[in-house]
């Protein structure tokens, strides 16, 4: 009897055991999943990563294989380092920005309803809907030359997903942009980083529709507020090189910006570079008087007694 009572007992932990097992391994494939799941969530670019410290941060690049670029002007290069700009149609690159700028920003991309509404508002929805879907499916075939970029339709909300091969200089800048706010950097390498990825130009300079021109705008003001900030900290007021580069990366945005000219005037100034100090204030006056017909209010003397 007690024989039986121990070969019952030690079934019952056998399957007891495979039980847990069993459980165990349903919830090790459900984590794993989800966490390639999330990572198809949104954009996820991670190109040419650098450590700052608990940051990882992307590094400036010249790369223009499998290359997308939106600083100085739109230009796509493909896998083998073809320029294919030219294969997007004025309608398929307002498109493509689109999808891509909402990706960035929000990580969520855009709606159907949307994209319609921006595109193809003066048809019918059942026209919108086709075009839609014809373009984004041009626009597929385009990217596929790229390398890993995919247009993803999820939980009804289009966005651009890229693979590590992928490189975007708009979101390389956005990625130090958003790590200067969340840990207030210190790192004179981050610094210089950004300073030479922000020195790549404005915002699709040759792009000028309402709904870009809300990404230039913001974009202009964040980058000339963390520059300004950058270039007031202890360890960068006396580099007189990154000073200028700080300098003329904001008057690129602004041409108008007067602690940008202040800047730029006293590092020419204190290098010994006394001419063209002044020729640059001279060029910033007829600036600023051409486009606000009005001179600034401070004068050469008032910037170089500041020196």
């Amino acid at each position: 009897m007690e024989k039986n009572k121990d070969c019952h007992f030690s079934t019952w932990v056998i399957y007891g055991s495979i039980l847990i097992c069993l459980v165990f391994f349903f919830f090790v494939i459900v984590y794993v999943y989800k966490k390639k799941k999330s990572k198809t969530t949104g954009v996820s670019m991670t190109i040419s990563k650098v450590e700052y410290g608990e940051q990882e941060i992307a590094k400036p690049s010249n790369r223009k294989i499998s290359a997308i670029l939106l600083l100085g002007g739109f230009q796509v290069f493909d896998k083998q380092g073809n320029n294919i700009t030219g294969e997007f149609t004025p309608t398929l690159k307002l498109l493509f920005l689109f999808l891509l700028l909402n990706s960035i920003k929000g990580g969520k991309g855009t709606t159907s309803q949307r994209l319609e509404e921006t595109f193809w508002f003066d048809m019918s929805k059942t026209s919108a809907a086709n075009n839609r879907r014809v373009n984004i499916r041009k626009l597929r075939l385009i990217l596929e030359t790229v390398g890993e970029v995919q247009i993803v339709n999820k939980n009804d909300y289009w966005y651009i997903d890229m693979g590590e091969d992928t490189l975007c200089d708009y979101h390389q800048v956005c990625q130090i942009l958003n790590a200067f706010e969340f840990y207030n950097s210190s790192n004179k390498e981050m610094i210089v980083n950004f300073v030479e990825l922000a020195s790549l130009g404005v915002l699709l300079p040759n792009v000028s529709t309402e709904w870009v021109d809300e990404y230039k705008s913001e974009y202009s003001h964040n980058v000339i507020e963390l520059l300004l900030s950058i270039s007031v900290r202890e360890e960068i007021g006396k580099d007189n090189k990154l000073l200028l580069k700080i300098a003329d990366i904001i008057l690129m945005h602004d041409c108008t910006d007067e602690d940008a000219i202040r800047i730029k005037c006293r590092a020419l100034f204190l290098s010994g570079q006394k001419g063209l100090a002044k020729q640059c204030f001279d060029k910033y006056c007829a600036d600023y008087n051409r486009l606000l017909n009005t001179s600034p209010e401070f004068t050469y003397d008032d910037v170089i007694c500041e020196s």
